[in-house]
């Protein structure tokens, strides 16, 4: 009975992981896709359509009121780098959750297998089953959420390396890099 809890509570474990990691990726996912149709958006109009609290506004914001080129490029190689670690991670988590559940509930069964194998004899394999079957269930669930993290990964990866070309498209037109003028429309220009 204490190897198919414990057996239950690791594969609860692993999925609920598993779904926090997922839950991760669908947010980075829901976000990149704000830059889809700005391929060929001028500046202010990337600006426009990116909310500034999303952090793909904040990003464009970064790297297009960076005050030189090589610091603009610098900020987008970095924030390209951290949202491609944290979908690498979201990735692994849940394959490695597949495989905590599925080791944890063979080796219950197993230990369960051992305890009554000397007093029930072939009964000891129906009470080994519930700790794998446990293990087996958190497999299969954490399979699923692992291929759905990917999936959605490659949508978000697709949506920031969008991101990510049109910003050297802006910075490649332009010469002043970070050097834009703010307007005050109670001033009279210079």
């Amino acid at each position: 009975m204490i190897a198919l809890v414990v057996s239950v509570l690791v594969a609860a474990g692993c999925i609920g992981v598993s779904a926090k990691r997922l839950a991760l990726v669908t947010a980075i996912e829901r976000e990149a896709v704000l830059s889809d149709g700005l391929e060929r958006a001028s500046r202010e109009r990337l600006l426009a359509k990116l909310p500034a609290e999303s952090a793909l506004g904040r990003a464009a914001r970064e790297v297009l009121e960076a005050p030189s080129r090589p610091l603009a490029v610098a900020s987008l190689n970095e924030t390209l780098g951290d949202v491609a670690r944290e979908l690498e991670v979201s990735r692994e988590v849940p394959k490695s959750a597949t495989r905590v559940a599925l080791a944890s509930g063979a080796l219950l069964g197993l230990i369960e297998l051992g305890r009554r194998l000397p007093d029930d004899g072939a009964q000891a394999l129906a009470g080994a089953a519930p700790s794998v079957a446990a293990g087996l269930v958190g497999m299969v669930a954490c399979m699923l959420l692992a291929r759905s993290a990917e999936q959605r990964g490659r949508r978000a990866r697709d949506g920031w390396d969008r991101l990510g070309r049109i910003l050297e498209r802006l910075l490649s037109e332009s010469d002043n890099v970070g050097q834009h003028q703010r307007v005050d429309p109670g001033r009279p220009p210079d």
